[in-house]
């Protein structure tokens, strides 16, 4: 069995795995519904790709691969559906236009007209071009430009971090299937069949993105992703490299020996892969992070030296100290209660600065923003204070001066629901926006100093 059919086969498997999960995955959603659709037409294109290539169903290949080329558009414009749908937007009139070409490619299929011919010879297709294959990319073409515009547009005006997960997994997704759908047209996919491979990575991706409702970093998905990957290539590697040597020791045959041989050299390659895990994640982190590594594993780590500070003054400067090399910002501030009036005071900063030049932050108890964040589990961008219904009591003079502050991010500590502080995080140093890992990590570390 090649690898024509044996790839299409697993993906057909897997895509199918993909639908049984989702349609599982409780409550259903909007974005759900749009994928069980595209995971529904990936499945057939698969399973009738398998069938194309094998030696059943001899006399109706070119039926068959009539269908294969009618549910790839089909899932093509499945998959901008679902894009649209996953960013909370409505349909489009690209979706409504791909699916009339749609229908127009398999009315034409269905009177015979294309494709006007194919020939099977020995696990091999070649089809009759012609005309017909404008018409086959056309939806492809439309779909894909559309939905990159779209996405290329909403990332240029979208500042939350999740948000911007979001079209990083579609982001993704899209650039698999385009860079192997286009490979799978060149004489390189004859051998292996490279379309199936990259529509499998990205539903793999998106089955990801939708079921896991706790988005995580596009980042960290890839920094993992590339961890696992190349473990995988290593044991798979090891393993090889002992059946080659033990085949050029012994020239052996399989029987029960070279079974319990083989099986000893697997167990082997685990072992040395357990062995060099840590080494090889550590490694993996540092080419992510590079300088800052050392600072987040501190961040990490924080809590077991956090557990033996007793004093306020120890916390903040060892907390702050840390979060701005971690994390490469400008600035940090902590921000609690004042005993004299009770107001939330700026009481530590770093890096410090003259007073003149640091532009304190201060909130009296009744501040509109003091009771958005005794409410919030997650920070407050203060560049979105001119949209949040909340902040519409802050005066112009207040707004202003948050926006004039250099920071960013306000970071809510609490002890028991209780708001008893606020983390203050300024601008990065390379103007970019705090991902969610980011800010996933500086609320954990909030968390516990908020316990503490």
């Amino acid at each position: 069995m090649n690898a024509h059919y044996l790839i299409p086969l697993i993906a057909a498997v897997i895509y199918i795995s993909l639908l049984i999960v989702t349609i599982f995955s409780r409550p259903w959603q909007k974005q759900h519904k749009r994928f069980v659709m595209y995971l529904v037409a990936a499945t057939i294109w698969s399973l009738s790709d398998f069938f194309l290539y094998t030696n059943f169903f001899a006399d109706y290949k070119l039926a068959i691969f009539r269908v294969v080329t009618s549910t790839s558009i089909w899932w093509a414009i499945n998959l901008y559906y679902f894009s649209r749908s996953f960013l909370g937007l409505p349909g489009s009139y690209g979706v409504w236009i791909g699916y009339g070409l749609l229908a127009i490619f398999c009315s034409l299929c269905a009177l015979g007209l294309i494709p006007p011919g194919i020939t099977f010879n020995n696990g091999v297709v070649n089809p009759t071009y012609g005309w017909w294959l404008i018409l086959f990319i056309i939806p492809f073409a439309m779909v894909t430009s559309l939905g990159v515009h779209s996405l290329g547009k909403r990332l240029k005006t979208v500042t939350n971090p999740q948000e911007r997960n979001k079209i990083g997994y579609l982001i993704s997704a899209i650039a698999l299937l385009a860079i192997f759908g286009f490979i799978g047209i060149t004489p390189i996919s004859r051998e292996v069949p490279l379309t199936h491979i990259g529509s499998l990575l990205a539903a793999s991706i998106l089955a990801y993105a939708i079921i896991e409702h706790d988005l995580i970093s596009i980042n960290s998905f890839l920094r993992h992703s590339l961890g696992w990957a190349s473990l995988v290539i290593i044991g798979i590697g090891i393993y090889m490299l002992f059946l080659f040597i033990l085949y050029s020791i012994s020239g052996f045959k399989l029987n029960i020996n070279t079974l319990i041989l083989t099986t000893l050299s697997a167990v082997v390659s685990a072992i040395i892969i357990y062995r060099i895990l840590p080494i090889f994640w550590k490694t993996i982190n540092q080419l992510f992070y590079r300088g800052t590594y050392s600072y987040r594993q501190a961040l990490l780590s924080f809590n077991s030296k956090m557990s033996n500070i007793i004093k306020l003054d120890e916390l903040a400067d060892e907390m702050l100290t840390t979060i701005v090399k971690a994390l490469l910002t400008e600035k940090a501030s902590l921000l609690f209660e004042d005993t004299r009036n009770g107001n939330f005071t700026t009481q530590f900063t770093y890096p410090e600065t003259p007073e003149k030049l640091n532009n304190p932050l201060e909130f009296n108890l009744d501040n509109p923003v003091v009771t958005l964040l005794e409410k919030r589990t997650t920070p407050l961008d203060l560049k979105q204070i001119n949209i949040i219904p909340q902040l519409s009591g802050l005066w112009q003079t207040e707004k202003e001066n948050l926006i004039t502050s250099n920071f960013e991010l306000l970071c809510p500590i609490k002890s028991r629901i209780k708001l008893i502080g606020i983390l203050a995080l300024g601008r990065k140093q390379s103007r970019t926006l705090y991902s969610q890992g980011d800010i996933d990590l500086v609320m954990s570390l909030a968390n516990l100093a908020g316990i503490i």
